[in-house]
């Protein structure tokens, strides 16, 4: 086990960087960058990180409730006909239940990526604001 190991280590050494640190140092490029920015280019960029964050936000919500409405039901009838019987239905209801908490998160994480919007829009107009009178 030891020597997968070290094979697997020497192997890093010869390729450089792993990719954890080639990550690592990526963000630290783009915080310099960003850094060097000038106020108002930072004030839009963060803005538009704000709102692509919140879109991606919406995105997961949707297919949450996709899966919760397609998904789940076909995942449970194939699994618990599987099963029949008893056995099949209680499988069934259990699975159920899932369906309203995947609906419930999804509502939630659209309702937090409202609250990021808004958030975003109104630091946005203080810090324009803040600008015009610096």
């Amino acid at each position: 086990m030891f020597e997968k190991q070290r094979d697997r280590e020497a192997e890093r050494q010869k390729l450089g960087k792993s990719e954890k640190q080639k990550g690592r140092d990526t963000e630290r490029w783009k915080c310099r960058k960003v850094a060097k920015l000038n106020n108002r280019d930072r004030i839009e960029i963060d803005f538009a990180r704000a709102m692509e964050r919140a879109q991606e936000m919406e995105e997961i919500a949707r297919e949450m409730v996709s899966i919760a409405r397609t998904g789940v039901p076909e995942t449970l009838q194939l699994i618990g006909g599987g099963f029949g019987g008893e056995n099949g239905a209680a499988f069934y209801r259990k699975g159920s239940q899932l369906e309203p908490s995947l609906f419930e998160t999804a509502q939630r994480l659209l309702k937090a990526a409202e609250s990021v919007r808004f958030t975003a829009e109104l630091i946005y107009r203080a810090e324009k604001g803040a600008e015009k009178i610096f």
